[in-house]
């Protein structure tokens, strides 16, 4: 397994035919200029004066990540900000289109949609292609009225690579491996994992799978291996849905292959091991890009190991386990194919 970098150019990424020759994983798409989206027959409309303006997600195409290939319809979610009087979304992948006057709630223009309970969802076209790509929503009233502030989503969608299998992994319906962390004393720190249901917005499908931790840090960490295949030999983008709260600990990342071989998951700008903390005061989902490898077809693990805690990190007893503040949570693992070597 080499790891590659995973910063590509704009550039190369426009340029389907340069595709094959992408380095890959982690990447920040240049600065653009906000496009005017007002419409003339709606400048007289109120709007709000904070700048309020849509939350967009994703799981099938993780902000400023590689996600789903070209030729899956994947999801992307809207969401009213709070006290927004807004009454949909406007959207594009382009420039959004200004509704008529012949327009009206009952009878949107294309690409707008109301929300419902706060929230729509979208899914992207399937002929967009692959490369780069700048979603824009915008806030409408009543009136079809743009209220607040634009706003724009960017990810990466990677050309399909025929054999691949699917570029998500849900956590929780992993078979996990747990090697404790063993000290030289004896004392153990890994305590299991298991499914854990969610009732917020952050998971994916409404569960995680929670990793059972008491203790960790890099030379006797407990570790959690989640299997996977590459059922084609070529480059990978890696990532991982992870869940920060206040008992939440330090993870570091490797994957091994089917022969023991260990590959440590590192920062390609700064070479040392990529490490997420965990901690956050309030509960919340943060994706993590893992960096990319060229994995040979065949069988593997990534394995997410604790290291330590944050120092404001608190203890949280689950399943009758104090964890001291070094648990932690998975929601779904991303292992992209994006071409074949």
């Amino acid at each position: 397994m080499n790891p590659r970098s995973l910063r590509p150019t704009t550039r190369r990424l426009v340029a389907a035919t340069a595709l094959a020759a992408l380095a890959f994983g982690a990447v920040t798409l240049p600065a653009q200029a906000a496009p005017s989206v007002q419409s003339p027959q709606f400048a007289a409309a109120a709007v709000v004066a904070a700048p309020a303006k849509a939350d967009i997600r994703s799981n099938d195409y993780p902000e400023n990540a590689w996600g789903a290939p070209a030729s899956y319809p994947g999801v992307l979610v809207l969401s009213l900000p709070a006290n927004s009087g807004a009454a949909g979304f406007a959207y594009s992948w382009g420039e959004i289109p200004a509704p008529s006057t012949d327009n009206s709630l009952s009878h949107l223009p294309p690409n707008f949609v109301k929300a419902t309970n706060g929230e729509a969802r979208i899914t992207q076209p399937t002929n967009l292609g692959s490369g780069p790509k700048r979603l824009t929503v915008k806030l409408f009233d009543r009136n079809l009225g743009y209220v607040g502030a634009t706003a724009y989503y960017e990810y990466f969608v990677p050309a399909d690579v025929p054999g691949a299998g699917p570029s998500r992994r849900e956590a929780e319906n992993v078979a996990v491996t747990v090697t404790a962390g063993r000290t030289a004393s004896g004392k153990t720190y890994g305590k299991g994992s298991i499914s854990f249901k969610e009732a917020d917005k952050a998971s994916s499908t409404g569960a995680r799978r929670y990793l059972l931790a008491t203790g960790g840090n890099a030379t006797h960490g407990p570790e959690f291996a989640f299997p996977f295949t590459a059922e084609v030999t070529g480059a990978y983008a890696l990532g991982a849905s992870l869940a920060k709260a206040k008992n939440f600990g330090k993870l570091r990342f490797f994957v091994v292959d089917a022969k023991g071989k260990r590959t440590a998951l590192v920062d390609v700008n700064t070479a040392q091991a990529i490490t997420f903390d965990g901690y956050a005061a309030k509960a919340q989902r943060a994706y993590q890009p893992l960096g990319g490898l060229t994995l040979a077809k065949g069988k593997y693990r990534l394995v997410v190991k604790v290291v330590g805690r944050n120092s404001a990190s608190v203890s949280r007893t689950v399943k009758k386990v104090a964890d001291r503040g070094y648990a932690g949570a998975v929601d779904f693992l991303t292992i992209v194919p994006l071409y074949k070597t």
